[in-house]
């Protein structure tokens, strides 16, 4: 049976699935500033943003982009 849900699930469209990286910006409220940089009002703005994309990608790329993610992470805390 939790097989079947998690199918299920896979199958249903997020509500940002097709969004292009701008919308997916404006949708969690980021905006261009004037010195013509992205800008997010929060921290749990850039964590969503981040989470919506990967939830919306391809399994396997998912699993390459989170390893990179976290070797980014790692060598920001060594530097």
């Amino acid at each position: 049976m939790k097989d079947e849900n998690k199918e299920a699930a896979a199958q249903k469209k997020s509500p940002t699935s097709g969004m292009t990286l701008w919308q997916r910006i404006e949708h969690v409220g980021g905006r261009i500033n004037s010195q013509k940089y992205v800008e997010f009002g929060s921290v749990m703005a850039v964590n969503a943003l981040i989470r919506h994309v990967l939830r919306d990608i391809k399994p396997g790329l998912k699993a390459a982009l989170e390893a990179e993610l976290a070797a980014a992470a790692k060598n920001q805390q060594e530097t």
